[in-house]
């Protein structure tokens, strides 16, 4: 197991072609591209380059011993072992005694590393040339704030009136996409920051127009009561039938620990919501988000879109799935 792992180089060599494998079919899956893109887009490109996946000579030269090494330091750094189930403290702890978890478990808790999203400080934008059957477009800006537990009820009411936005004006009115989403990223440490973003999917023929509309959508928000009521009461329906089972209400407390809150800010949420208006939440909107500098990333067949609108906001960057992938 991986708390006991052995020595076994044929079950290695396995593995390792299993990687190859699943890598070759990875590079020509679409949803896999737009996976990677975001991970290399939103996290860094020096940050995500190091810390998530061996190159291809890297992954030829790795040896069990090396990689049990590897595994022993993984193990020796973590602070948390969490359990859900029938068994009593006792159980659990003799089924950790011999672990290499447990042998490696520190005397002292470190204090953990935290986690600080890749700053948006210009408007810019990344491109991979992907032979795909339509094109992606991801825009987001970290929103260079804190964890503050007063934001929740906006972020909550921003991220759905947004999805809403989205879809009336892209699919709905303009039919310039297939599929749009949009989200709000809490911060998942204490130096971590709040990140915005907004995603479409389209047709090579209207990537230009998609663009330059999800950007007016951005820096001039719809103002729509209708939208706005429909996504107030959805949200406080579901908070009114919200409850936590299992081992969610474990992640969920040690989620929100590194965040500085210790218990179930739910009930916070709620109470901000029912208190929120639509002009409160478009100027929390405007404050925050609105004039930030934002990043694009776009996923499909650069001789196939007109990336005109790319050019003319900043610096863009056409990568190679090889830059992106790390391999």
């Amino acid at each position: 197991s991986f708390f006991r792992p052995v020595q076994d180089e044929a079950e290695l060599e396995a593995l390792k072609a299993n990687i190859v494998q699943n890598r070759k079919y990875s590079k020509t899956s679409f949803h896999s591209a737009q996976s990677k893109m975001l991970l290399y887009g939103v996290n860094g490109e020096d940050v995500y380059r190091t810390n998530t996946s061996l190159s291809d000579e890297e992954m030829d030269k790795l040896d069990m011993a090396t990689l049990l090494d590897d595994i022993k330091i993984i193990l020796g750094t973590l602070d948390t072992i969490t359990y859900w189930g029938p068994a009593d403290e006792d159980e659990v702890k003799a089924i950790l005694e011999d672990s290499l978890f447990v042998r490696n478990f520190p005397k002292k808790r470190q204090p953990r590393q935290t986690e600080e999203s890749f700053p948006t400080t210009k408007d810019d934008s990344l491109v991979m040339d992907f032979n795909s059957p339509s094109a992606f477009i991801h825009v987001h800006s970290n929103w260079n704030e804190k964890y503050c537990l007063e934001n929740n009820g906006y972020v909550r009411l921003l991220e759905d009136y947004m999805k809403d936005i989205l879809y009336k004006e892209l699919r709905e009115s303009r039919a310039l996409s297939y599929a749009t989403t949009s989200l709000f990223v809490e911060p998942v440490d204490l130096n971590d920051n709040y990140l915005f973003a907004s995603f479409a999917i389209t047709h090579f023929s209207k990537v230009d127009e998609c663009m330059r509309a999800i950007d007016s959508i951005i820096h001039d928000i719809p103002v729509s009561e209708s939208v706005f009521n429909k996504v107030k009461d959805n949200l406080l329906a579901y908070a009114r039938s919200r409850r936590l089972f299992g081992d969610s209400l474990l992640e969920t407390y040690l989620t929100k620990s590194r965040i500085g809150i210790f218990y179930d800010s739910a009930k916070d949420t709620y109470e901000q919501i029912q208190r929120i208006t639509l002009d409160d939440l478009m100027q929390f909107y405007r404050q925050k988000v609105q004039n930030n500098p934002f990043r694009y990333l776009v996923v499909g067949q650069v001789d196939s879109m007109d990336l005109s609108f790319l050019k003319s906001r900043g610096e863009m960057r056409v990568v190679t799935s090889e830059e992106v992938y790390g391999w």
